[in-house]
């Protein structure tokens, strides 16, 4: 986890959106698949990275991913 956390003290989103945007989707996944601390603390945590990523990958700028 720490090196997502240090990734995104260099890594903005403005500076690449999609860039950022997987790697929040990254430490999301990160998350989910952690056994250290609390299950449920870990589950909160995935479930905001994966928010902070849909803001990116909306219906309107990823439509190749949504669909038709």
């Amino acid at each position: 986890m720490a090196c997502y956390h240090h990734a995104f003290e260099v890594l903005k989103r403005e500076m690449k959106p999609w860039v950022w945007a997987m790697a929040q989707h990254g430490m999301a996944l990160a998350y989910v698949e952690r056994v250290d601390g609390d299950r449920m603390a870990n589950w909160t945590a995935a479930v905001a990275c994966y928010r902070r990523a849909l803001e990116v990958y909306t219906r309107e700028a990823s439509t190749q991913w949504w669909g038709p």
